[in-house]
């Protein structure tokens, strides 16, 4: 019964602000407050899954979190004007592509470093 609420929930509020974007102009100082705050929710709901569920202390996932972050920006930056030439500039369909890409070489970036962090770490005993 619960579950049916949160996905009733989750809809309604991907109905919301797909009907908000379309019909609402925002400034550019609005736009870098939500996604500051939406990475701000991000980092804290993945800190609450490892201390709150697990018991145990993370002190490395904001820097895994900022490997990724530079990774996904280096592709964009970088590689971004050469995807928009491959696709025939800078559409929707190109830009959408270049996010997913992006997004997808972040977190295996991410994962990468903590794979290189995580064996050692692994590897040792008591304190």
């Amino acid at each position: 019964m619960m579950a049916r609420h949160s996905k009733l929930l989750l809809v309604a509020a991907a109905l919301i602000a797909l009907l908000v974007s379309n019909f609402v102009e925002f400034d550019s100082y609005f736009l870098i407050v939500i996604i500051t705050i939406g990475i701000n929710i991000i980092l804290a709901v993945s800190l609450n899954l490892v201390n709150g569920y697990t018991g145990q202390f993370s002190l490395g996932h904001a820097g895994f979190m900022a490997v990724g972050a530079y990774a996904s920006a280096a592709v964009t930056t970088f590689g971004g004007t050469r995807w928009f030439e491959m696709f025939g500039g800078a559409t929707a369909f190109s830009m959408t592509a270049l996010f997913i890409v992006a997004l997808l070489v972040g977190g295996l970036a991410a994962a990468l470093a903590g794979l290189i962090v995580g064996i050692p770490t692994l590897r040792l005993r008591g304190d």
